[in-house]
Parts: C-alpha cells; sequence; structure tokens
C-alpha cells in the first residue's frame, strides 16, 4: 500500500487540478481500508508488543502519505483557480479595455460605451465569489502563489475603479448629450414658430415667448455647468486610465457649447428682427389708418374746391393757395404712403394698403385736374392785373448838360420809376454803349447810371437814358462837352465849382464807421450840400458834415442797414454848381459764434418719489436732470438694468425730462426703481419703491380721431373725439417668477422644461392687423366732455402690461 501511495505521489506531482481531484478519492478510499483493517487485527489478534508496534508504524506511514497526496491535491486546486484568474483577467479584462478607450463624440457612440462597461461590469461582478474565494485560501499557498495573488487583487481593485469611473464620465457624457438634445428641440420649436411668421398680437403670448428665451439662458448657463464639470472629470479620469481617450468626447461637448451659443443668437437675432418688423407693422397700420381718414376729408375737400366759384383776383389767389397747400399735403401724404409700402405676409394688410393706394392714386389724378383748373383760372386774374397794374416809366431825375475837363471821371444819374421794372439803355449820339468797355452802367434800386472812369475828347456827345417796358417807353437827353487840357477857358469857367477827386463807392459792415470824401474846387469857394436818393443830409449824433480846405467828407458812425443808398455832393457858387455821385451798401453784422457752456456733472432737481399704483394703472417714474454734457439716464429694476419692451418704455425730452412709463403694472413690478443720470464727469442717482396692489378694474381709453379740418365748412368747428369705454372681464394676474435652472434628473416624472416650452409655444394664437385693438362700445362726445376726459388721460391710464423684463 505504501508502494502505491508513493506512486501515487509521484502522479500527483505531475497532475493537474482534475486529475489531482480523481488520485485523492482513490488513495483516500484504498488507504482506508488498509488502515482499518490493521486496527481491527491490532484489535482482534494477539500480537507481541513489537508485531504490535509494528501495524501501528505502517498505519500511520500509510496516513502521513495519505496527508501528502491530500496537500499535494489542494495545491493541484488552489494553483489551478490562481490560474484561472490570471486567464480571465488577461484572455478577457485586457482586451475589454484595450478595444474601448475611445467614448466617442456622439450619443450613439456615449451610449454604447456606456451599455459595454455596463455589461462588462455584471461579468466582473458573476466572477467576484470566485476571487473572494481563492483570496480567503492565501494562507493556504506558497509563496510564488502568494505573490501571484496579490498581484492579481491589485489589478483587480484597478480594474473595478477603471470601471466605476468609465461608468461615471460616460453616464455624464450620455446625460450631456441628451440634455443638448431636448435644448435643441427647444430651439427647432422656436425656429418653426419664428418662420410660420405668427402674429403675436396677444401681448401676454408675446411676454411668454421672452420667458421662453430666459428659460433657455438659463439652461444653457446650467449646460455650459454640466460640460465644463464633464470635462473635468474624464480629463482627471484620463490621467489615471493610460487606455482611455477622452479627446473626441471632450471635444464634442465642447463644439455643443459653441453650436448652442450660435444658434440662440442666431434665433435672437430672428427674434429681434420679427419685433422690429412687428414695430414697423404697427407703425405702418397707424399710418395707414391716419391716411385712409385724411383721404375721405381730401375727397370732400376736392369736391368743394372744384364746384368753387371765383369772381375777383383775391378769390382767385385764395383758391390758388389752398389748391398748392393741398398739394403740398398730398405730396407729404403720398411720401407717408411710401414708406408704409411694404407688402408683407399679413393679408389683411396688403388688401388694405392696395386699397389706399388705388384711392390715392384716384386723389392725385383728380387733384391734377383740378391744379391745372385752378392754375388757368389763377393766370387769366393775375393778367388782367398785370394789365391794370402796368405802369409806364416815369424819370423823376431828368439828365443835365455838363461839361468836364479831359481826363476825369464823369458820372451821368437818372432816377427812374416803372412796373414792371423798365429795361434801361444808355445811347451815345443815339448809338447803344452797351458794348463800349469804356461804359459802365448800372440799375440799382431805381438809379441808373452811367460812369465814364477817364474822359476824352471824342467822348463829346449827347448821351440818352432809355427806359422801357410793357407800359411805353421814357428819355431823357443831355450833352457832355469835354474840355480839351490845351484849350484856354475862361476865367467864369475856371471858378465855376469841380471834383477833383471824385466819390467812389463804399461798402462796410452794419456798425462801422463809413465814410465819404472829396475834392472840390472853385471861386469863390462853393457850398456842398449833401443828399441821400433826393433828401438833405443832416448832421446828428452819427452823422458828422466836414469842409475843409477843398476837401469835403461825409461820416457816419455805427451804420446801420437803413443807410444803404446813393449819396449826391453838391457844390455850388455863383458861377454854377457841380455834383458827384456814389453808393454806400451797408451788411448785416456776422453774428458770434455761441460760447460753449461750462462743463457740469449731473444732477437731479426732480427726484424719484414712492408710490402706490393699482394693478393695471399705467405708472409713470420720471425725473428732470442737468448737466454738461447732457447726460443720458439709464433706468434700473432691483439694480439690475431694465430692457424696454412694448408696455416698458423710455421717453427722453430736450429739456432734461426723462420719464419710464409702465403700462399696465402688475404685482410683479413691485420693488425698488432707481434713475442714474450719467455723463463723462460724473453720475447721480435717486430710488423709490413702487407698490403694486392687486384690483379688478374697468378701464376708459381715450382716443382723438385725428380729422383734417374742411378748409370752407369745417373751420372753427369744434373738433371732435371719440371716446372708447372697454369692459373687460375679471382678470387676475398672477407675478411671474423666473425659471430656476434644474440639475439632470433622469427617473423624474415631472414635466420637463422642455415640454413647458412647447405648451407655451402651442397656445401662441394667430391675429390679424385689424383684431389688434378690441372696442365694445363707443360713442361720440363733445368737446366739452373731451376735455373732462384729457384730465383723465394726463394721469395713470389702466392698460394691461407684462411682467418687467430685466436683464441679468
Amino acid at each position: 500500500m505504501l508502494s502505491q501511495l508513493a506512486m501515487m505521489e509521484a502522479d500527483m506531482r505531475n497532475a493537474n487540478a482534475a486529475m489531482a481531484g480523481e488520485l485523492y478519492p482513490l488513495a483516500q478510499q484504498k488507504a482506508s481500508s488498509v488502515t482499518h483493517e490493521g486496527r481491527d487485527i491490532s484489535a482482534k489478534e494477539v500480537l507481541t508488543y513489537e508485531e504490535h508496534a509494528l501495524v501501528k508504524l505502517r498505519c500511520q506511514e500509510i496516513e502521513h502519505q495519505l496527508n501528502i497526496l491530500q496537500q499535494l491535491a489542494n495545491e493541484r486546486q488552489r494553483g489551478t483557480q490562481l490560474a484561472s484568474l490570471e486567464s480571465w483577467h488577461t484572455m478577457r479584462v485586457v482586451p475589454f479595455l484595450a478595444t474601448h478607450t475611445d467614448m466617442g463624440g456622439t450619443l450613439n457612440e456615449a451610449v454604447d460605451f456606456l451599455e459595454a462597461h455596463k455589461m462588462f461590469v455584471d461579468e466582473v461582478v458573476n466572477r467576484d465569489a470566485s476571487v473572494v474565494s481563492a483570496m480567503a485560501k492565501r494562507t493556504e499557498m506558497t509563496v510564488v502563489e502568494q505573490n501571484g495573488m496579490r498581484q492579481f487583487e491589485r489589478g483587480y481593485e484597478k480594474l473595478k475603479d477603471v470601471l466605476e469611473h468609465r461608468i461615471r464620465i460616460g453616464n455624464n457624457f450620455v446625460q450631456v448629450h441628451k440634455f443638448a438634445k431636448d435644448l435643441e428641440s427647444s430651439f427647432d420649436a422656436l425656429t418653426s414658430l419664428l418662420d410660420t411668421n405668427r402674429d403675436f398680437t396677444n401681448e401676454r403670448v408675446a411676454g411668454q415667448v421672452d420667458n421662453v428665451f430666459h428659460m433657455i439662458e438659463e439652461t444653457m448657463t446650467q449646460e455650459k455647468h454640466d460640460v465644463e464639470r464633464f470635462v473635468n472629470a474624464a480629463e482627471a479620469v484620463a490621467k489615471g486610465d493610460e487606455t482611455l481617450n477622452v479627446t473626441r468626447s471632450v471635444q464634442a461637448a465642447k463644439n455643443m457649447i459653441i453650436d448652442h451659443d450660435h444658434r440662440y443668437t442666431y434665433l435672437r437675432a430672428i427674434w429681434n428682427e420679427w419685433q422690429i418688423h412687428k414695430a414697423e407693422l404697427k407703425k405702418k397700420v397707424t399710418i395707414i389708418e391716419e391716411i385712409e381718414m385724411w383721404q375721405e376729408d381730401t375727397w370732400e375737400i376736392i369736391r368743394l374746391l372744384e364746384n368753387t366759384t371765383v369772381t375777383t383776383l383775391q378769390e382767385s389767389e385764395g383758391l390758388h393757395r389752398r389748391v398748392k397747400e393741398l398739394g403740398q399735403t398730398i405730396d407729404q401724404q403720398t411720401a407717408k404712403l411710401e414708406e408704409a409700402k411694404m407688402f408683407t405676409d399679413n393679408e389683411e394688410y396688403n388688401r388694405r394698403l392696395k386699397r389706399v393706394l388705388e384711392k390715392q392714386e384716384q386723389i392725385k389724378e383728380r387733384f391734377k385736374k383740378l391744379d391745372k383748373k385752378v392754375e388757368v383760372i389763377y393766370e387769366t386774374f393775375l393778367q388782367e392785373e398785370r394789365e391794370e397794374r402796368i405802369r409806364a416809366p416815369q424819370i423823376l431825375t431828368a439828365l443835365k448838360d455838363a461839361q468836364v475837363d479831359e481826363g476825369s471821371r464823369f458820372e451821368f444819374v437818372a432816377r427812374i420809376e416803372g412796373e414792371p421794372e423798365p429795361k434801361i439803355t444808355w445811347l451815345k449820339d443815339g448809338i447803344d454803349v452797351k458794348n463800349n468797355i469804356d461804359y459802365r452802367q448800372e440799375y440799382i434800386n431805381g438809379v441808373a447810371s452811367l460812369v465814364i472812369e477817364e474822359t476824352f475828347i471824342e467822348d463829346t456827345a449827347t448821351y440818352t437814358v432809355r427806359a422801357e417796358n410793357a407800359g411805353g417807353v421814357a428819355e431823357s437827353s443831355a450833352k457832355l462837352t469835354v474840355k480839351s487840357r490845351s484849350a484856354v477857358s475862361s476865367l467864369v469857367e475856371e471858378e465855376k465849382p469841380r471834383f477833383i477827386k471824385q466819390l467812389t463807392n463804399v461798402q462796410v459792415t452794419e456798425g462801422q464807421t463809413a465814410r465819404l470824401d472829396c475834392v472840390v474846387v472853385g471861386r469863390p469857394e462853393p457850398e456842398v450840400i449833401w443828399y441821400k436818393e433826393e433828401k438833405t443830409v443832416k448832421e446828428d449824433e452819427r452823422i458828422h458834415l466836414e469842409f475843409v480846405g477843398d476837401h469835403c467828407s461825409l461820416t457816419i458812425k455805427e451804420t446801420e442797414i437803413t443807410d444803404t443808398g446813393m449819396y449826391t455832393a453838391r457844390a455850388r457858387n455863383i458861377h454854377g454848381e457841380a455834383i458827384n455821385f456814389c453808393q454806400l451798401k451797408v451788411s448785416p453784422r456776422k453774428q458770434p459764434p455761441p460760447t460753449a457752456p461750462k462743463p457740469t456733472r449731473p444732477t437731479i432737481q426732480t427726484e424719484l418719489a414712492t408710490s402706490t399704483y393699482e394693478e393695471g394703472d399705467t405708472a409713470i417714474l420720471q425725473i428732470h436732470t442737468q448737466g454738461e454734457p447732457r447726460p443720458h439716464v439709464e433706468w434700473r429694476f432691483n439694480e439690475q438694468p431694465i430692457t424696454t419692451t412694448e408696455t416698458v418704455t423710455v421717453d427722453e425730452k430736450e429739456d432734461g425730462w426723462h420719464r419710464l412709463i409702465i403700462s399696465p403694472v402688475t404685482p410683479a413690478h413691485t420693488g425698488v426703481y432707481t434713475a442714474v443720470s450719467v455723463n463723462e464727469f460724473g453720475e447721480t442717482r435717486t430710488s423709490a419703491t413702487l407698490y403694486v396692489e392687486p384690483t379688478t378694474t374697468t378701464r376708459t381709453s381715450i382716443h382723438e380721431d385725428m380729422l383734417q379740418e374742411d378748409i370752407y365748412e369745417r373751420m372753427g368747428r369744434p373738433t371732435e373725439r371719440t371716446e372708447e369705454v372697454v369692459r373687460e372681464e375679471s382678470t387676475q394676474y398672477s407675478e411671474t417668477t423666473m425659471p430656476v435652472p434644474r440639475e439632470i434628473e433622469t427617473t423624474k416624472t415631472e414635466k420637463r422644461w422642455v415640454e413647458q416650452i412647447d405648451e407655451i409655444l402651442e397656445k401662441a394664437p394667430v391675429h390679424s392687423v385689424d383684431s389688434v385693438e378690441q372696442h365694445e362700445a363707443t360713442r361720440t362726445v363733445t368737446s366739452k366732455e373731451y376735455a373732462q376726459g384729457l384730465k383723465v388721460a394726463l394721469f395713470p391710464m389702466k392698460t394691461p402690461l407684462y411682467p418687467l423684463q430685466v436683464r441679468r
């Protein structure tokens, strides 16, 4: 038996775990029967002491050999379990991690990555029992096996950490994709809504669209936070996981943020364009309404003008003026209509515009005929008046014969009147001198002059001034004699006054001093008298006459525009007289440029005051501010800048008044309002609290019908106005709270924010242009009633408004 056990030991040392598992039970069975038989012999048979000891020894040797076989079997089994785990790690774990290194960039790739790792985690969990079992037998292992087991344990723990980190960032990446997909669905819904160009005349819905944008903004902020958190986690995991590549996934997440920013910017631009288009459409609708009313009045006015009978020039002038004014008005209205000529997708507006354009063409055609007719009538009366008003030329100051020394300057002057202004012609011995460069002709303010700067013997002739117009012709002639320098003049001629220095034309600016001077000789000393336009010039505080020796002068201080005119110096003694002329022109003085005001920091003269309004009222917050340069005012709500909308407007006046108008207010507008007046030299602010109390009201709005007054029948008639009373059902407004960003949750059953946006967008109604304003009852009131209504209109009115939009 011992020999068989020794052979089994040798086989056991070379056997695998399966054979070892079969050899040991066989050896145990055979050895057990032998040892049992030996114990029976020792107990039942009579043996000597030596025999008894020998049987006991052989049994102990068999049991010892059997224990060796058991140990070898256990060793073979333990070695095989460790090898199995190591084989699993080598054949399964390492290839899996090597083939799943890229998280991908799309949602499908991210889901595949996550699902593969989740399935592998299940495999690891199933393997965990055998790993724990092997680790429990560590004390029974050899040193080599224990080292192998410790190495496997470290790899196993690292595997679990790797799988945990990969699943965590994989799940984050999938959630980022799903969050982005929801955001893109909202973008698609808004895009579809704006592309259909639906008319949000309902201000509540338009305000909700703004709320949708606000929710998207907060969602994008949350998305950026989630992406940043994912990127940081993925990069951190990649540092400890040498087989993991997160480059594509990180770049894909960053690209999502960039794409969403671009798309949001695009949608914002589209929405802003839509709002601008809506405002323009509303403005153009108002223009169309005004032009429609004007067309009705103008059609009646043209009819009245067509039937008007005139009998005098004054009546024709009045009719002509009114027609021209009407033509200007038609041109202005046509220009306004061109501004409103914008065809849109709104069929009602296009039909209305087409009717107005056709009506305008009819008015222009009818006015063209009227204008032509009135022009003929006016020209007829005007021609008759001209024929009656024509006045033949009349020479008030005739030409006079004169003698001058050769080489001196001479000037013929004649004062002429006539209607219309006559044509002046100068003749020398019956020949027109207009082509002679030696003669200079002028006709200013009814004074005709012919100037010869230097006379010669050949200038001796008879000169004629001829004035003619449709009323007739007038002439005056005089002889000019030029004496030769060599001729011996008589004593009488030499002693006759003569000007050796002529007067010259003078031009000054208003306020300056003008001086007219000449030199006149004669014996005895001549008397010199100055004239302005045939009136004697007399000395006063401004005008001074001086005659020193042969020098004669007229000085005018602080000249005025009225000093402009023709001045004459007439010298006379017992032998005769001499006359000299010149023109004085006084130009208006130039105004100095205004002095630039001194720069100052803004000041607020009228500050904000705490006030309380009922819900639906029109709240007006106003300040009066001054400063140099002119300051601009920034409005804030709870220290946040205010964005203007159609219902929240800012009004700025040149006189320094600035107003913030909220119409109507709701409890959501309760808060602290601040006005900051700012220029480059500083700022000043004022704040006050606005309280809004909920209420149910009946609103009355007053509108004035702007009708053009009839130029005849409607003159002096009090303007009628229409008061429109709108009774509305009781509406309880509630404060609209801003959406709060939420963390990503996958198991929540409540509505997601995307579904809330979809519900808001689906409620958007479609309205035509005519349904913007609803009127339930209309009645005509007198000017007295309108004055009472105007008092109400100057104070806060109750009209619906949506919560103030605050830019964060």
